[in-house]
């Protein structure tokens, strides 16, 4: 009877266990692009592009295909990304609240990438 209790909890546990995001082999080539902006009303967009060594356009940066809201779902995103990854981010609003770069900024720490602010 113990056993059959025992066996049902590991069950109930490794059910409720969510598996860590599969992380890339490797880091892109030249790095990661993140942009950020904030819509009036609306909650944070990032949009995180393969680095190049050209500069993109508006209409790049802010594509819908790219971009996620809110900074779970940014980090979702990121914590599939390559160990050693570097990230360069430019805000497109002109700001970077000092308490969202402090959350990110731990969150690349935490997962072994690279965080520079542009």
């Amino acid at each position: 009877m113990k056993k059959c209790i025992l066996f049902a909890c590991l069950l109930a546990f490794i059910g409720c266990s969510t598996p860590e995001p599969q992380r890339a082999e490797k880091p892109a080539f030249k790095g990661m692009e993140l942009y950020s902006w904030k819509p009036a009303g609306k909650d944070w967009h990032f949009s995180l592009l393969p680095g190049t060594n050209r500069i993109k356009s508006p209409m790049e940066k802010t594509d819908s295909k790219d971009t996620v809201v809110g900074i779970a779902n940014l980090n979702a995103r990121r914590a599939r990304m390559a160990k050693g990854e570097q990230v360069f981010w430019r805000s497109l609003s002109g700001e970077l609240p000092p308490e969202m770069v402090e959350e990110l900024k731990d969150f690349c720490t935490k997962h072994d990438i690279t965080l520079t602010t542009i």
